[in-house]
């Protein structure tokens, strides 16, 4: 599996995304991730993204596939400002 390194700015713009999008303060959403309470936070989403989420971490394999595709890369690259 790829090791994605981001600084702590990176960490916290993308916090501040997923607060936008989830409705949520983004500190809040940062000690559920480090508590692994992902469901949590997962259940901000919409019905049909959290199915999605939720079948991806289920299944190793394709999450693994996600992790590895180009296209994952290039935008976490993008967002990491490689």
């Amino acid at each position: 599996m790829a090791n994605f390194n981001l600084s702590e700015t990176k960490k916290n713009e993308l916090l501040q995304i997923a607060g936008k999008k989830l409705g949520a303060d983004p500190n809040l959403i940062k000690e559920k991730l480090e508590a692994g309470k992902l469901d949590e936070v997962v259940g901000g989403l919409d019905p049909k993204a959290a199915s999605r989420i939720n079948s991806l971490l289920q299944n190793p394999a394709a999450l693994n596939a996600l992790l590895g595709s180009e296209q994952f890369k290039n935008i976490l690259g993008s967002i990491a400002g490689k």
